[in-house]
């Protein structure tokens, strides 16, 4: 399989990252940096992931997946790459730890059902409120 990563921050041109360590630790520098500028919470909920790029070496599939801010930082943390300091900040590790192909994979099939089923729970409620809408 082969892999790549975009970092989405805001409005700007994504570079492409080969693994997730060093996505990450270019998505951490650019939100920390947008933060100082004073970026809103909503556009740090929104307009901020590492798209994962999934090309499958036999038959050429390509698959893309965002992994939001909040699960990159949780994820982050899980796998060692974001660890905290003497004084208490998030800090990226050094030496940076190599994380496992599988596990950056399980974390973007995870994402991506919690997605799937908040987008067919928001559609089942829409449906039953316009159905209970027409009898009334």
């Amino acid at each position: 399989m082969r892999v790549k990563f975009v970092v989405c921050v805001g409005n700007d041109i994504p570079p492409e990252h080969p693994t997730f360590e060093a996505a990450f630790v270019a998505f951490f520098n650019e939100v920390k940096a947008m933060i100082k500028r004073g970026m809103s919470l909503q556009v740090l909920e929104t307009a901020c992931w590492i798209e994962g790029i999934f090309e499958s070496e036999v038959n050429g599939k390509i698959t893309k997946a965002p992994l939001y801010f909040y699960d990159a930082r949780d994820f982050a943390h899980e796998v060692g790459l974001l660890v905290e300091s003497s004084d208490g900040q998030a800090v990226i590790a050094d030496p940076l730890p190599s994380v496992p192909l599988e596990k950056v994979i399980d974390v973007y099939t995870e994402a991506g059902l919690q997605e799937l089923v908040a987008i067919v729970n928001m559609e089942f409620e829409r449906a039953l409120a316009m159905s209970q809408s027409a009898t009334e």
